[in-house]
């Protein structure tokens, strides 16, 4: 038995029932917040590249635009849209993130999908490199004064040459 705030004595019971209450809304949000996400479908989400993971990154947007970041840094490199065609990319890695890989071989790639944040290994690095070089090609000019450095901040850790 607790005791609740006024010192009188609580069953986990009528605690948990509570605490349920309490929660209700809270839930009931989250559901319509996921069911309406659901309804929107992966192909309207954007997805990520590693290469390697946790490093270089290479965000792709369905309007065909991209980031690239690295690591968990605030530095980014927009890309323009229409330079990637979102919905052929999509699928050509859902396709390979169902392909196993070669325990022995670890690749230096990896992908995250909508709707998932599971991190999946892939063995394509070399097409992976030639987006990201795509990419950078593609790159906008930095957004305003703060953004000054950020190209060769990534130009340097992503190895852009």
């Amino acid at each position: 038995m607790r005791h609740d705030r006024q010192g009188r004595r609580e069953s986990k019971e009528s605690r948990a029932l509570r605490i349920g209450r309490r929660c209700l809304p809270l839930v009931a949000g989250l559901a319509l917040f996921t069911t309406a996400g659901a309804s929107e479908g992966a192909g309207s989400r954007p997805f990520d590249l590693f290469m390697p993971p946790g490093e270089c990154r290479l965000t792709l947007f369905p309007d065909g635009s991209a980031n690239l970041h690295y690591g968990v840094a605030p530095w980014v490199v927009r890309v323009a849209p229409q330079t990637f065609d979102f919905t052929q990319q999509l699928h050509r890695f859902e396709q390979l993130a169902r392909q196993p890989i070669d325990a022995t071989d670890a690749p230096d790639v990896s992908l995250v999908l909508p709707d998932t944040s599971v991190e999946t290994r892939l063995q394509d690095a070399t097409y992976v490199r030639q987006l990201m070089e795509q990419a950078w090609q593609a790159g906008l000019p930095p957004g305003n004064e703060f953004e000054q450095p950020y190209p060769d901040l990534i130009r340097q850790a992503c190895r852009f040459d």
